[in-house]
């Protein structure tokens, strides 16, 4: 499961597009857009949902908090001093029994589908149980892949920073040269 960031965006392309046309490599922009949204899917994974305007994942049912209870016991993480050690002070968090999923998202990590493209940039997961999670497939529908209002604004400002300082380097170079 993973995004293209742009795909949904029409003037993100078409900004993209301009730049890469203009002769200038937009990866390294690309790269910082991608690196800002996986920040912003951990978030979702620490805020449980709840990101920018964005609604909280539906609660664990109590029998999958005890499931869980019971497994961490069983594992000796479920002393007071273990759930310390984790900063999760016993609280059993959503999508986040092993943390798997969550590190699956950091780029360079195991599963991690992070890639960039000199016009594109794509972040996800293989971890074969996101995508059911993502569109609630059998499970309650668990958004980790979303784009806020924020994000919209905060990928466009990132490229276009990046352009303008291309530009500028660029007539600065003329000017020497």
């Amino acid at each position: 499961m993973y995004v293209r960031i742009f795909d949904n965006l029409k003037k993100m392309r078409a900004k993209l597009k301009e730049i890469t046309n203009s002769g200038i490599d937009a990866s390294p922009a690309l790269q910082m857009i991608g690196t800002y949204y996986t920040g912003q899917i951990d978030r979702t994974f620490i805020k449980e949902g709840e990101r920018d305007g964005h609604p909280r994942w539906k609660a664990l049912s109590a029998r999958t908090i005890a499931i869980r209870l019971s497994k961490a016991r069983k594992q000796g993480k479920g002393t007071k001093k273990a759930a310390e050690k984790s900063g999760r002070s016993g609280k059993v968090m959503i999508l986040q029994d092993t943390g798997l999923m969550r590190r699956s998202f950091i780029p360079g990590g195991i599963d991690n589908t992070f890639r960039v493209g000199k016009d594109f940039v794509t972040v996800g997961t293989s971890v074969p149980y996101a995508k059911k999670h993502q569109t609630g497939d059998d499970v309650p529908k668990r958004e980790i892949i979303f784009f806020t209002e924020k994000d919209k604004k905060m990928f466009p400002k990132i490229l276009l920073d990046f352009y303008k300082a291309r530009l500028l380097e660029r007539q600065q170079g003329h000017k020497n040269g």
